[in-house]
C-alpha cells in the first residue's frame, strides 16, 4: 500500500512543477561514469510536435531518446505532458561543461542556462527505486515478474532516405538543384533518431553524391529541423541534409549513385510497464536511388564556349544630370536572375570615338532560398563622352546569353538614349596627343646599334690631354730629386 500511495502521489504532483507550456529540465550533475546524464523537454497540455536538435555536449556521446505522456486529473480538471528524453554516455570521469543552449519545441524558442556535470566512478548497482528507468511497482503489486527478462520487438516503420534532383536533363552551365533528405511519415509509428556519428555519415555521402564536373552553390545547411511536406497526398516530416544548386562545366553526364545512412531505430517492449524503460536501440540503414543527369551542348553561336547561361534580366541607371562631353557619369549595368554569377563576366565594350569606358567596379549579390539560386551583379562603368549628340546606349553596352527556359539566345541591351552636350573633344585629345611626339620616334627609330664617330675622336683627344698632364706632373716632382742627389 505504501508503494501504491506513492504512485498516486506522483500522478497528482508530479507534473505540478512545470509552468510553462514548453520547457527544458536538466539530469542530475553528479552521475558515475555508468550512468546517463538527461535532457528532456517538455510540453504542457500538448504533444511535442517538433524540435530542433538536442546540444553536444563536450565529453559526452548521445545514446537515444525516449519519449513520455502523462494525463493528470485532479478535482475534476485534466491536465497533460508530453516529453522527449535525450540520454548521454560520459566517455570518461571528470568536470564537463553544458554551455547555456536553446531549442526550438513546437516553433517556440526555449532557453536552458546550462550545467556543470562532475562525472565519478562508476556507481554500483542498487536495488532498484521508485524512479529507476526498469522499475515497475505494479509488478510487485499483482505478484511480480521481475526475475523475466523483457522481450522487444521491432516495428515497422514508414520512412525513406532520398537524394533527389530537380530536373534529368540540364543545358551545359544551366543549374539544376541536388537536395538529400530523409522523411518521416506522420503516420509513422517506430520511433527514430540521427545517431551521434552523423556529421562523419553526412561527410561521406557529400563527396559521393556532388558532382566533380560542376560549380556549387551550397544552401549551408547548419541546423537538421523537420519541415511538413505534401507527397502524393500523404504528410511527412522532410529533415534536409544537403542542398545545393549544381551548374555542369562540360557535356559529361552526371551520375549519382545510391548512398547509405545509418539511424538509430527503437524497438518496444512486447510487454510494456507503466514505469519501466519500453524501448531498445537497434540501427537500420536507408538507401536512395542512384540518378542521372543528362547534359546537353549548347547549339551554335561564336561565344557558346563564354556565354552565361539561364534566365536574366537587365536594371540600370545614370548617374549625372546635364551630361557633357568631357565630362565623367557612372553609368550602373546591373544583370538580375538566376545563372551562375561567379562565371559572369562584365560586358565587352567595342572601340569606338564617342565614349571613353574604365574599368568598372563590380558587385556580387546571391540569395540561395525556396530551391532557388537568384542573385545580381553591378557593373559600375566611369565613362566620359568624347562628342556631343544623341547616343542609344545600347551600341555599346550589351551582354549576349542563353535562356534555356526558351531554348534560344538572347542579348541583354542598355536601352538609355543619351543626349550629350558641350563640345567635341577631338581636338583636345589631339593636343594632348602632341606632347607624345618625342616618344612616337622612338617608335619610328630603327632598333640596331651605329658607331659614332665623333664621339670616338672626343675620346682619343681627352686620353691624349691626360697623357701630357700625367708626365708633366712627373717632371716637376722628379726634377728636385734628382738635384739633390747630384749635391
Amino acid at each position: 500500500m505504501k508503494q501504491l500511495s506513492a504512485i498516486l502521489f506522483f500522478l497528482f504532483t508530479g507534473l505540478s512543477g512545470f509552468a510553462q507550456d514548453e520547457s527544458i529540465s536538466l539530469g542530475s550533475n553528479n552521475i558515475g561514469l555508468n550512468q546517463a546524464f538527461t535532457i528532456t523537454i517538455t510540453v504542457a497540455n500538448d504533444q511535442v510536435k517538433n524540435y530542433s536538435t538536442f546540444p553536444d555536449i563536450p565529453g559526452f556521446q548521445k545514446r537515444g531518446t525516449s519519449s513520455m505522456s502523462s494525463t493528470n486529473i485532479v478535482n475534476g480538471s485534466m491536465s497533460s505532458t508530453s516529453s522527449i528524453v535525450q540520454n548521454y554516455v560520459a566517455e570518461k570521469e571528470g568536470k564537463f561543461v553544458l554551455k547555456p543552449f536553446k531549442m526550438k519545441i513546437n516553433g517556440k524558442e526555449v532557453s536552458s542556462q546550462g550545467s556543470t556535470i562532475t562525472v565519478g566512478p562508476p556507481v554500483q548497482a542498487q536495488r532498484r527505486g521508485f524512479f529507476d528507468d526498469d522499475f515497475d511497482p505494479f509488478e510487485d503489486f499483482y505478484g511480480g515478474r521481475r526475475n523475466v527478462p523483457k522481450e522487444y520487438v521491432d516495428v515497422q516503420d514508414d520512412a525513406f532516405f532520398m537524394v533527389q534532383t530537380d530536373k534529368k536533363s540540364v543545358y551545359r552551365g544551366e543549374g539544376f538543384l541536388i537536395m538529400a533528405s530523409f522523411y518521416i511519415s506522420q503516420n509513422n509509428r517506430a520511433q527514430l533518431q540521427f545517431p551521434s556519428n552523423i556529421s562523419q555519415q553526412l561527410s561521406e555521402i557529400f563527396k559521393k553524391i556532388k558532382p566533380s564536373n560542376c560549380w556549387e552553390e551550397n544552401f549551408e545547411i547548419h541546423e537538421i529541423t523537420p519541415e511538413q511536406v505534401t507527397i502524393d497526398g500523404k504528410y511527412y516530416n522532410r529533415f534536409k541534409v544537403f542542398q545545393a544548386m549544381m551548374y555542369p562545366l562540360n557535356t559529361q553526364s552526371i551520375r549519382i549513385p545510391a548512398v547509405d545512412l545509418e539511424m538509430i531505430k527503437y524497438k518496444e517492449a512486447k510487454n510494456p510497464t507503466f514505469f519501466g524503460n519500453n524501448l531498445q536501440e537497434s540501427r537500420k540503414i536507408y538507401t536512395s536511388q542512384a540518378l542521372e543527369v543528362k547534359v546537353k551542348e549548347l547549339p551554335p553561336h561564336p561565344l557558346r564556349e563564354t556565354i552565361p547561361v539561364g534566365v536574366l534580366a537587365l536594371q540600370e541607371d545614370t548617374k549625372g544630370k546635364n551630361l557633357v562631353a568631357g565630362k565623367s557619369f557612372i553609368h550602373n549595368f546591373m544583370v538580375v536572375g538566376e545563372t551562375n554569377f561567379s562565371s559572369l563576366s562584365a560586358p565587352t565594350i567595342p572601340e569606338n570615338n564617342f565614349f571613353e569606358f574604365y574599368t568598372p567596379e563590380i558587385r556580387q549579390s546571391i540569395n540561395r532560398a525556396n530551391n532557388k539560386v537568384t542573385g545580381s551583379k553591378l557593373f559600375s562603368y566611369p565613362v566620359i563622352p568624347r562628342e556631343p549628340g544623341e547616343f542609344q546606349f545600347g551600341d555599346f553596352v550589351q551582354i549576349p546569353y542563353f535562356d534555356p527556359v526558351r531554348e534560344k539566345y538572347d542579348t541583354l541591351k542598355s536601352t538609355l538614349k543619351l543626349k550629350i552636350k558641350g563640345e567635341s573633344q577631338k581636338n583636345a585629345t589631339i593636343q594632348a596627343n602632341e606632347y607624345d611626339g618625342f616618344y612616337r620616334l622612338i617608335e619610328k627609330e630603327k632598333n640596331s646599334f651605329s658607331f659614332n664617330y665623333y664621339t670616338s675622336y672626343v675620346k682619343l683627344v681627352a686620353n691624349l690631354l691626360l697623357l701630357v698632364m700625367l708626365i708633366a706632373t712627373g717632371f716637376i716632382v722628379l726634377r728636385p730629386l734628382k738635384k739633390k742627389y747630384t749635391k
